[in-house]
């Protein structure tokens, strides 16, 4: 059900597993939600702009609360299951943002027999000290197909705020596929490799830091395929910094 809570804002409540609605994160006051049948209470926030946002959530039961960009990729800093100074149901977080894309917010109830009942309260500092420029790949919705049997060229660069890219792998027949990173000799970097399912990017099918051969930059991952099925991969820095990172990232199937 939804229940008006401030003046302009709608709050989410699930109830029987299905979420009705998603409810704009209260800015500057705080608001009653309800995290109820499992399901996470969901709002939305899109910034003005580079800075921090800082949310502090208050329940009598054990809360936590995820940060996403808007495809659900877990953003910098953006789990919260601390129990400050011993209450399971206080939690808070901070967490940096670097452009205008829409952020969304969870409260998950780890049990939620007492109702799920919670406040929220949020607040945004601008700051452009924190803007970085915004990578075309860094969203799973942007990922840049990549055909069985072919190979691409591409980098990292963290410093430069490209510390990711993804990558989707659509299957058009059931097959098994090696998805495999390389990096030349004498090339600096450490690269880490994951695979997901369409919409879940919380926890991967398979994932990879095994620095093969030798090198930081070479991993691998095998996932299996059914027909129509999607599959992305995404690439990354192992360390938050670090200058450019040139690796290739090639697609083979599995006899």
């Amino acid at each position: 059900m939804l229940k008006s809570v401030i003046p302009g804002m709608l709050m989410l409540c699930a109830t029987s597993g299905t979420m009705v609605a998603q409810a704009r994160l209260p800015m500057g006051t705080a608001a009653s939600g309800t995290a109820a049948g499992g399901e996470p209470a969901r709002f939305e926030f899109t910034p003005p702009g580079p800075g921090v946002l800082t949310i502090v959530v208050h329940a009598m039961d054990d809360v936590t609360i995820k940060v996403t960009d808007s495809d659900g990729q877990p953003v910098q800093e953006g789990m919260a299951d601390r129990d400050f100074n011993g209450q399971l149901g206080l939690e808070f977080l901070a967490v940096p943002v670097t452009n205008e894309d829409p952020i969304r917010v969870e409260v998950t109830a780890y049990d939620d027999s007492e109702g799920g009942n919670f406040t929220i309260s949020a607040s945004f500092l601008g700051n452009d000290g924190f803007r970085t420029p915004a990578d075309p790949d860094r969203r799973p919705s942007l990922a840049r197909a990549l055909e069985v049997g072919a190979a691409s060229e591409d980098s990292l660069e963290p410093d430069a705020g490209d510390g990711w890219d993804w990558f989707k792998v659509t299957a058009n027949e059931a097959m098994t596929i090696a998805v495999v990173t390389r990096m030349a000799e004498g090339t600096e970097g450490d690269l880490t490799l994951a695979a997901y399912a369409a919409n879940s990017y919380d926890t991967p099918l398979a994932d990879s830091d095994q620095d093969l051969q030798g090198h930081t930059g070479n991993e691998s991952v095998t996932v299996d395929l059914k027909p129509g099925d999607s599959v992305y991969f995404k690439v990354a820095a192992l360390f938050g910094g670090g200058g450019t990172m040139p690796y290739r990232i090639s697609v083979g199937r599995v006899p």
